[in-house]
C-alpha cells in the first residue's frame, strides 16, 4: 500500500467506483439512524445531515454528484423501515449510552 491506494473494494470496483460510493452512502444513514443511541442520536443529527450535505457538494464537484444523490434519495426512501429496524436494534442494546460516546470516533476531519 505504498502508491496510496487502499486494499479492498474489488468486487464493487474499486473504494470510488458507482458501487462503492452508493451504497457506501445510502448505508452512512441507514447505519447511523440504526445504531446511534437515545440522546445521542438527536444530538448529532445536526452534524449528520450537515456532513451529508458536505459530501453531496464535495461529490457534485468531482463530477459524481448524481451517485451520491440517488444514493442520500434511496437511504431516505426506506427510511421508515430503518426506524423500524432501530427500534429493535436498541431494545436490545446492552451498552450504555455514556460507553458508545466514549468509543466513538469524534474527529469530524482526519488529519493526514
Amino acid at each position: 500500500m505504498t502508491d496510496g491506494q487502499n486494499v479492498g473494494s474489488a468486487t464493487t470496483g474499486g473504494q470510488h467506483s458507482y458501487l462503492s460510493l452508493y451504497h457506501g452512502h445510502r448505508n452512512l444513514v441507514w447505519t447511523f439512524v440504526k445504531a446511534v443511541p437515545g440522546i445521542l442520536f438527536w444530538l448529532l443529527l445536526p452534524l449528520h445531515v450537515g456532513m451529508n450535505l458536505a459530501s453531496i457538494l464535495w461529490f457534485a464537484l468531482k463530477g459524481r454528484g448524481g451517485v451520491i444523490l440517488r444514493a442520500k434519495r434511496d437511504a431516505l426512501l426506506r427510511l421508515r423501515k430503518m426506524w423500524r429496524k432501530r427500534q429493535a436494534i436498541q431494545s436490545t442494546r446492552i451498552a450504555t449510552v455514556r460507553e458508545i460516546w466514549r468509543l466513538m470516533d469524534k474527529h469530524v476531519v482526519r488529519a493526514r
